[in-house]
């Protein structure tokens, strides 16, 4: 490979490295979400067993 192939790709490597980088993130929040969502979910329906509101 020459340099001035590498000098052009590797932008693009930073690029899909980062990407990659957002995407984990974004995973993890959507996890956190869901978990979020799912333990409110428990807490209201514990709540409407237990004072039937």
């Amino acid at each position: 490979m020459d340099s001035d192939n590498a000098t052009s790709v590797q932008p693009q490597i930073q690029a899909m490295v980062r990407l990659a980088e957002i995407l984990g993130e974004v995973k993890f929040l959507w996890r956190l979400l869901n978990r979020q969502t799912v333990y409110a979910a428990v807490l209201r329906v514990a709540r409407l067993f237990r004072f039937g509101k």
